[in-house]
């Protein structure tokens, strides 16, 4: 809200309102595309380091962890109380993009094909 009064934008606005670039709503996105990079960084550390895709997933997680939590300094550095939306069109891009790319690496890694044959799914009917 600060942001907002600093700025001279008095006149109904809600802190609460999507449309108010310093309001509350907008913090709580950043904050929670902020703390996604976070748990990229944790789930790329406990995953193993077996298969190729495996490693390159940990690497995509990895570097998207970085990539989100620098943003959010270089960004803030920059532009300061002027933040806005600018974090956050960052953090949903590099966020996107590694679960894109994540996805298409762990489902070629754990595909049942590829698997030993005593750890294949077995068929029921």
């Amino acid at each position: 809200m600060q942001p907002s009064l600093l700025a001279g934008e008095t006149g109904d606005v809600s802190p609460f309102s999507p449309y108010n670039l310093h309001g509350d709503f907008i913090a709580l996105e950043d904050a929670g595309y902020f703390t996604m990079g976070v748990a990229f960084f944790f789930a790329a550390s406990a995953l193993d380091k077996g298969t190729g895709p495996l490693r390159a997933v940990r690497i995509v997680w990895g570097l998207s962890a970085v990539l989100v939590v620098g943003s959010l300094v270089l960004l803030a550095t920059f532009y300061g109380r002027d933040l806005e939306y600018r974090y956050e069109v960052a953090a949903i891009v590099i966020d996107s993009v590694a679960l894109i790319v994540s996805g298409v690496l762990l489902s070629r890694a754990w595909h049942p094909a590829k698997a030993p044959p005593d750890a294949r799914p077995r068929r029921v009917f």
